[in-house]
């Protein structure tokens, strides 16, 4: 708990598997009688990792199709072309004709799609990406149109965004084991940075479907290589470790990481592996 945790102190960080020895071991108390009873050893209850994470609402993904938006922001009250926080937005139903049930205090996650990476033709191959920029609330839901405030923010919200229901994420993520035999690569960051750092959130090329799950953390790896011999051969040498991911969100084929460590600038196409 940061609240418990003061300038000038010293702490102890450990993985998970080692916890049991750093545990202070119990003192037996003999029985006052002579009779002595065999029972078996209390089990050890393992203590819980966790990872906090308070920017998780506002976590983007791929996804293979896109979600089907619910509504579609058209106007701003006067007209704003920077939408912000407390403003008034118009929503327009989908254009199927459906009439979205929007109902007053209802909330909903505003959110804009794009290629995962300078491609257009990668949402064919890798997905959608979907770029979340904030939280309405509908306060008016007409026949034709639902009127909304905007309660926040995560980055600048414009004329055409779309909307799809909001599910609020917690923010706790227990640490658990990573999936053994793991080689994925980075897609790109979440806003195309081509340069990336710690706490930077990037995506990775794997998921549900290799048994990717929110709470596993990879290691990003370089591959060293050089000429042997004097043919000048190229063959690969050692890898060296060079940073973790975390794992914070996962889809079918893709995952949604945060960089918690970086000893080196990481950048698309970096390789990450099971630790």
């Amino acid at each position: 708990n940061p609240h418990w945790i003061y300038p000038g102190e010293r702490i102890r960080l450990f993985r998970k598997k080692d916890w049991q020895q750093y545990q202070t071991p119990k003192m037996e108390v003999p029985a006052a009688t002579p009779e002595v009873t065999a029972t078996a050893p209390e089990p050890i209850s393992t203590p819980e990792v966790y990872y906090w994470y308070p920017n998780m609402n506002r976590v983007g993904f791929i996804r293979k199709p896109a979600v089907q938006p619910v509504g579609e922001i058209f106007k701003s009250r006067d007209d704003k072309t920077l939408i912000s926080k407390g403003d008034f937005v118009y929503l327009r139903y989908p254009h199927s004709g459906k009439i979205a049930d929007f109902s007053p205090g209802m909330r909903l996650t505003v959110y804009r799609t794009m290629s995962p990476t300078d491609r257009q033709s990668d949402i064919n191959t890798i997905g959608t990406q979907h770029l979340l920029l904030g939280v309405v609330e509908i306060t008016k839901a007409e026949t034709e149109y639902a009127l909304a405030k905007v309660i926040q923010t995560y980055r600048a919200i414009l004329i055409g965004d779309l909307v799809m229901p909001y599910i609020p994420r917690d923010n706790r993520l227990n640490i658990i084991d990573s999936t053994p035999g793991i080689e994925a690569k980075i897609i790109n960051s979440e806003d195309h940075n081509k340069i990336m750092g710690e706490l930077f959130v990037a995506f990775i090329d794997r998921g549900t479907d290799d048994q990717i799950l929110p709470g596993q953390l990879y290691s990003i790896y370089e591959q060293e290589s050089g000429p042997a011999g004097a043919d000048g051969r190229i063959i690969p040498l050692e890898k060296r470790i060079t940073g973790t991911v975390l794992v914070l969100l996962t889809e079918k084929t893709t995952s949604t990481v945060l960089i918690t460590d970086c000893k080196h600038q990481v950048s698309s196409g970096q390789d990450i592996e099971t630790p």
